[in-house]
């Protein structure tokens, strides 16, 4: 779900990027000038232009360029797909090198997505989904995923039932067995078919869809935190301020609060308007031990 949309050129001399802990996932293309994330406590890395950066949420950084004016696009998600998230298990981000077609396909999805973010409608969902699918796969169709075992079509369509399936009864709280009757297989065979396409358990995978329903209704409406958890399938207050804190580093209450800063601070940034797709860059693991310590911009 798209969480904060920033385009056009920023001039970071004037508009400092403070030191601070993120919350989402960031992909940031620098498409005019160079610039790369200073992460707290590590070494600085060089600055570098025509890329695709992306962060994944909880370090502590800010974003340094050469020179202090550039052209940017800053692209916030509370998730990633799976497979592109368990490239993160031991890194803190990527960098990939773009070519004019993938720059001037970013250039549209933010054209297209800007007159939804700022008057949100009925397509804000879908269009941030399009640019979340479409940078996601310009990571993983770097990688070469021929070397793991292939997933067979089957694999693939009963994983796909479980999960619609699950959305569907989310309020419900459907239990393991009654999700494996309805994708027509056994517990232990829906446990091997989640492993094979993700590496996790079907209750992780659930569980974060939990969390993902629970953002969506905490984004897109008023209601209250005691309405919201039910619906996105929690059985209770606890159980439901537990996982979301582990996962996004804040209360529900927290977050919202912070997306409505997103928005406000919005105003305050520049609208307006190389070489082929190199191999990943991976960074070494690295945080700050109070991640939570430093406000979030």
């Amino acid at each position: 779900m798209l969480r904060y949309l920033a385009c056009g050129q920023r001039n970071f001399k004037n508009d400092v990027d403070p030191l601070a802990v993120r919350y989402s996932w960031e992909f940031y293309a620098i498409l005019k000038g160079k610039g790369a994330p200073l992460i707290e406590g590590t070494t600085p890395l060089e600055p570098r232009g025509n890329c695709l950066w992306l962060m994944r949420p909880g370090i502590v950084y800010q974003w340094t360029t050469r020179p202090s004016r550039i052209t940017r696009f800053a692209f916030h998600f509370s998730y990633v797909p799976e497979p592109l998230r368990n490239m993160f298990d031991d890194q803190d981000w990527l960098c990939r090198d773009l070519d004019e077609k993938e720059a001037d396909t970013i250039r549209q999805l933010a054209d297209d997505l800007l007159p939804h973010y700022h008057n949100p409608t009925e397509l804000l969902d879908l269009h941030g989904n399009k640019a979340l699918l479409t940078l996601s796969l310009y990571f993983l169709d770097d990688c070469n995923f021929k070397r793991q075992r292939p997933i067979f079509r089957r694999e693939y369509e009963r994983v796909r039932r479980a999960e619609e399936w699950y959305l569907d009864h989310i309020r419900q709280r459907p239990t393991m067995e009654q999700v494996a009757e309805q994708a027509g297989v056994s517990t232990s065979q829906m446990r091997r078919d989640f492993q094979t396409m993700y590496n996790v358990s079907p209750l992780v995978v659930f569980r974060r869809l939990r969390l993902y329903e629970a953002t969506r209704l905490l984004m897109n409406t008023d209601l209250k935190i005691d309405n919201i958890y039910p619906l996105a399938g929690f059985s209770n207050a606890v159980d439901f301020h537990r996982n979301f804190k582990r996962e996004y580093g804040l209360s529900p209450y927290q977050w919202r609060r912070r997306l409505t800063t997103y928005k406000a601070d919005s105003s305050s940034w520049y609208f307006g308007q190389s070489s082929p797709g190199a191999p990943i860059s991976l960074a070494n693991k690295s945080r700050s031990k109070d991640p939570f310590s430093k406000d979030h911009k």
